[in-house]
C-alpha cells in the first residue's frame, strides 16, 4: 500500500496519526483506545495499553463546566412555568414540602402515579437547600435538571475519552451542550435530564467494556436504579438495547463477561426498590396500575392527548433539535465508509439506533422522547469531525447553519410586531439580531473549518439567549399564570379568602396561586367565597352574575392557551 504517495497527520479530534493514501485513511491509531484500523478491520495495536490516554483532565473538566454553566443558565430564573409537564412536576414537589410525605405524589388532591419518585425528590431537596422563600420560585425547581445536565457532559465527554481519546471526548462534551433539545431539556424542571445522567452512567461502563478497559461496574448498576427510580422501565431501551445490537454485531456475549458482579443488581434494586414498596403498600398498587398500565401503555398504542405523528417525525425534527452540529451530520453520514471499522463506530450507531427504531414505533410522539440518543449522535460527530471540517463549507451545511435562526428569528419578528408586546422596540431589535445570527454563521462557516465547533457553540449559545431569556419571558400573551398571580397580590387586600379559576385550569396557575387553589365548576361558582378568576370565553350565554358576585374593575387578563391555543378572557370577580 505505501508504495503509493501518502502523508502522516494528526487527528484534531482523536488526538491519534492517521497515514492518508488517495485522501482516505488507510491506518489510523485512536488515541485513548490502542486501536489501529487496517484494510477496514478494527484491531488492538500491540504496543499500547487500552487504558492510555481515556483521562479527560482537569482542564477539560473545568472547561465543560464551564460551558454547561453559561449555556444552560439563561433563562432558568426567569422564563414562567411552561404547561402542561413541567409545572406539574414542580407543584407536585412543591406538596412534598408542605405534607413532609416523600412518598406519594400528588397534584393537589389527585395523586400522580405517572413517573417514579426521583425527581420530585430532587426537586424538593434543593428548594429545601435554597430556601422556602423560593417555593414558588419556578427557578428552583429547574436547577436539578441543570445541574444534572451539566454532569451528563462530562459523561458523554469520558465515553468519548474512552472511545476516541480526550480531545474527542471534550468535543462530544461541547457538541452536546451546543444542542437545542438539550438546551430546552436543561431549563425545564421535569425527569429527562436526570434520566439521561442515569443513561448515561450504565453507558460509560459498557463503552469501556467494548474496548477491553475495566469498567466503572458500581457505576453501572447505579445508573439503572436511577434509572428506574427517575422513569421506570424506559432505562431499558437504550442500555439493553445497545447491548443486544452489540452483541449481534460481536456474534457472541462474553465480552460483557467483566460487567457482572455478584453485588450489582444489589445495588440496583437497593436504590429502586425501597419507594416501589412503599409506594405500592400506600396505594395498593395503583401507582403501577396508573403508571405502567394506562400511562405508559397507552402512549404505546395510541396517541396519548394528541401528540400522535406518523414514523419518521423524530429524524425529522432531528435537523432542528440537534442544530446546530447538524451541519455535521451530512459528512458523517457521506464518509461512513471510513469510520464504520473504527471502535466508536457500532457502538454509536447502535446506541442511536435503538433509540430511534423504538419510539419512531410507538404512537405517541414528543421531541423529548429521543434525548437519551442525542450523546452517540454527539459521540459520533466529534470522533470524526476533525475529519468532516473542511466540507463544511459546502452549501448544505452552511444552510443547515442558517436557516434554523432566520426562521425563528422572522417569527419572534412577526409574534412581537403583532402582539405589540412590550417593550416593543426592544424585543423587535432581539428577532432581528437572532436573524442576523443566522446570516453571520452562513458566512462564517466558509472561513472557519477546524475552530467550526467553538463558532457553532457560540452561535447556539447566542440564539438560545435570545430567545429564552430576552425574548421568552416577555411573551405575555401565552404567560396568563403570571398575571393571575399579580393581579391576586392586588386584590388580596380588597378581597380577601381563598383562591378559585373556572375555564382556565392549566397547571402553572395553580403552581403560582398555591396548592389550596379551588377548581370550579359553573355550578361551583356560585357557592364559592373568595376571590374568582372566570374565563368569559366558557361562560353561558345569556350568563347573569349574582347578587354575590362583584365585578373588579381593571383586572382583565387576555392570551392564548399554550396548550391549544384556545382564547382566554379573564375577569376577577369577588365572591362574598
Amino acid at each position: 500500500y505505501l508504495s503509493h504517495p501518502f502523508r502522516i497527520c494528526q487527528n484534531k479530534a482523536s488526538g491519534g496519526m492517521e497515514v492518508i493514501v488517495d485522501d482516505e485513511v488507510l491506518f489510523s491509531s485512536l488515541s485513548g483506545t490502542g486501536f489501529w484500523k487496517k484494510e477496514g478491520f478494527a484491531m488492538p495495536h500491540p504496543g499500547l495499553h487500552h487504558d492510555v490516554g481515556s483521562s479527560l483532565g482537569w482542564r477539560r473538566i473545568l472547561m465543560l463546566v464551564l460551558v454547561g454553566t453559561l449555556m444552560f443558565l439563561p433563562g432558568i430564573w426567569v422564563m414562567p412555568p411552561i404547561d402542561r409537564d413541567e409545572p406539574r412536576f414542580a407543584q407536585a414537589s412543591k406538596q412534598m414540602l408542605e405534607t413532609g410525605d416523600v412518598v406519594d405524589i400528588r397534584f393537589q388532591q389527585e395523586p400522580r402515579h405517572k413517573k417514579p419518585v426521583a425527581t420530585y425528590w430532587a426537586q424538593a431537596a434543593m428548594v429545601a437547600m435554597l430556601g422556602d422563600d423560593l417555593m414558588d420560585e419556578i427557578g428552583a425547581y429547574r436547577t436539578p435538571s441543570w445541574l444534572f445536565m451539566v454532569i451528563s457532559l462530562l459523561l458523554t465527554a469520558k465515553m468519548g475519552a474512552v472511545l476516541a481519546g480526550p480531545r474527542a471526548g471534550l468535543m462530544a462534551g461541547l457538541m452536546l451542550a451546543s444542542f437545542l433539545l438539550v438546551g430546552v431539556e436543561a431549563r425545564l424542571a421535569k425527569s429527562d435530564s436526570l434520566l439521561l445522567l442515569s443513561i448515561l452512567m450504565s453507558m460509560l461502563a459498557v463503552a469501556q467494556i467494548w474496548v477491553r478497559q475495566k469498567p466503572y461496574r458500581f457505576l453501572f448498576y447505579a445508573g439503572l436504579g436511577l434509572g428506574i427510580l427517575t422513569k421506570g422501565p424506559v432505562i431499558f431501551i437504550p442500555v439493553v438495547g445497545t447491548i443486544l445490537l452489540l452483541s449481534l454485531y460481536r456474534g457472541e456475549l462474553r465480552w460483557l463477561k467483566p460487567l457482572w458482579v455478584w453485588w450489582g443488581p444489589l445495588v440496583c434494586l437497593g436504590l429502586s426498590a425501597p419507594w416501589y414498596m412503599a409506594i405500592t403498600i400506600k396505594t395498593g398498587g395503583a401507582f403501577f396500575a396508573e403508571s405502567l398500565g394506562k400511562d405508559l401503555g397507552e402512549k404505546i398504542v395510541q396517541a396519548a392527548e394528541r401528540h400522535g405523528a406518523p414514523p419518521g417525525v423524530h429524524i425529522l425534527a432531528l435537523g432542528l433539535l440537534a442544530w446546530p452540529m447538524t451541519a455535521y451530520v451530512p459528512s458523517l453520514i457521506r464518509r461512513f465508509q471510513v469510520w464504520r471499522h473504527e471502535p466508536f463506530a457500532p457502538f454509536c450507531v447502535a446506541w442511536f439506533f435503538s433509540v430511534f427504531l423504538v419510539f419512531e414505533l410507538v404512537a405517541t410522539k414528543l421531541p423529548h422522547y429521543t434525548l437519551p440518543a442525542y450523546p452517540a449522535l454527539a459521540l459520533a460527530l466529534a470522533a470524526v469531525s476533525g475529519r468532516l471540517s473542511p466540507s463544511l463549507a459546502g452549501l448544505g451545511p452552511r444552510l443547515i447553519v442558517a436557516l434554523p435562526p432566520v426562521v425563528i428569528g422572522a417569527s419572534m419578528l412577526g409574534a412581537t410586531m403583532v402582539w405589540a408586546l412590550d417593550p416593543l422596540w426592544p424585543l423587535m431589535t432581539v428577532s432581528v439580531l437572532v436573524i442576523l445570527l443566522g446570516v453571520v454563521g452562513f458566512i462564517m462557516m466558509r472561513h472557519l473549518k477546524s475552530r467550526a465547533v467553538i463558532m457553532l457553540l457560540a452561535l447556539s449559545w447566542l440564539v438560545q439567549a435570545c430567545v429564552l431569556h430576552l425574548w421568552g419571558p416577555r411573551l405575555d400573551p401565552l404567560w396568563l399564570a403570571p398575571q393571575i398571580a399579580e393581579a391576586r397580590e392586588d386584590m388580596s387586600l380588597f378581597c380577601p379568602g381563598p383562591v378559585g379559576l373556572m375555564g382556565y385550569y392549566e397547571p402553572s396557575a395553580i403552581f403560582l396561586l398555591g396548592t389550596d387553589t379551588a377548581k370550579l365548576s359553573m355550578q361551583e361558582l356560585s357557592q364559592f367565597k373568595g376571590l374568582a378568576f372566570v374565563n368569559m370565553e366558557n361562560l353561558p350565554q345569556g350568563f347573569m352574575a349574582t347578587n354575590n358576585m362583584q365585578l373588579l374593575d381593571g383586572t382583565v387578563i387576555k392570551g392564548l392557551n399554550l396548550n391549544g391555543g384556545k382564547k382566554v378572557h379573564l375577569q376577577a370577580w369577588c365572591l362574598r
